[in-house]
């Protein structure tokens, strides 16, 4: 997935705000801090980021379930969505932490099944999969 060109306009906005809110009117950690301290605590608020980032995208994710995908995956019938608990709750840890969202819960009557509509992955990986083949 490649970032837009014009986004890095967005990240450079996105970080005055954060500094001003982190540092307040200063806009900066206070002189002398160590290069090392300022690397780790803005690693520590890009990890949050990123954590924030993937758990949304995956709870809008988790919203659209494609039409094709809401069959059993065993006996290809179509399945309910449980109206008392539509969603299981789901934390995967990441690279960059735990990223925690509501899955999706689906239930086949005929096989009496409970599944989740994007086991055993998570999202469509084909394209992913296509770039690292051709490298």
């Amino acid at each position: 997935m490649e970032a837009a060109s014009g986004f890095q306009q967005v990240v450079s906005q996105m970080t005055r705000l954060m500094r001003q809110e982190l540092f307040g009117e200063a806009g900066a950690p206070a002189w002398g801090t160590p290069f090392r301290e300022i690397e780790e605590f803005c690693c520590a608020i890009g990890d949050m980021v990123a954590r924030e980032l993937m758990r949304q995208s995956m709870a809008v994710q988790a919203q659209r379930v494609p039409t094709g995908e809401d069959v059993c995956p065993e006996c290809g019938q179509s399945v309910d969505t449980p109206k008392d608990e539509p969603f299981e709750p789901h934390v995967l840890d990441t690279c960059r932490g735990p990223v925690d969202w509501n899955e999706p819960k689906r239930y086949c009557r005929r096989c009496r099944r409970a599944f989740f509509p994007s086991e055993p992955s998570i999202g469509d990986t084909s394209e992913r999969d296509d770039e690292s083949d051709a490298t």
